[in-house]
């Protein structure tokens, strides 16, 4: 993996048009609460997790959130939020949210870790498969048997 503090060294240290106010960063995370957390067609405060909760969608998230381009001529993948289509990547996040919601086995790492293609299908279900199908199943399997085995508390 790149050490990406490594890599962008260079550029942080020479940035002449770029700088990171942290005072304003330290401002906007002070207006930030559970109601403000709104992004588009995702609603964060819809649901009561615990933060542990939300990091592991989050986790999971982020092992799956690449390539959501169709083959030339081919649709996009899809999803239907109450009458509204999302893609790409809020659509990855509103089915992710959505089996959480629905599926308490979703935050059990051995679920993950032995997550079938049939799982895949009904998660990633649409008109249109979702890119990388099988990559995905692997990434999430993968997502699984880490946390199973890094950071599990049993």
């Amino acid at each position: 993996m790149l050490d990406v503090l490594k890599t962008t060294k260079f550029v942080v240290d020479n940035s002449q048009s770029v700088k990171i106010h942290m005072d304003g960063i330290k401002k906007l995370c002070k207006k930030i609460t559970k109601e403000t957390l709104e992004l588009g067609d995702l609603c964060f405060n819809e649901y009561d997790w615990s933060f542990s909760q939300l990091h592991y969608i989050d986790f999971v998230f982020d092992s799956l959130v690449y390539c959501f381009w169709a083959e030339k001529g081919q649709p996009k993948w899809a999803v239907d939020k109450n009458g509204t289509v999302l893609d790409g990547s809020v659509a990855l996040y509103y089915i992710l949210e959505k089996e959480a919601k629905t599926n308490k086995s979703f935050f059990n790492p051995d679920y993950l870790a032995n997550f079938s293609y049939e799982d895949g299908k009904k998660l990633f279900g649409s008109e249109t498969e979702i890119p990388l199908f099988n990559n995905r199943i692997s990434c999430i399997r993968e997502v699984g048997y880490v946390l199973k085995n890094k950071y599990s508390s049993d």
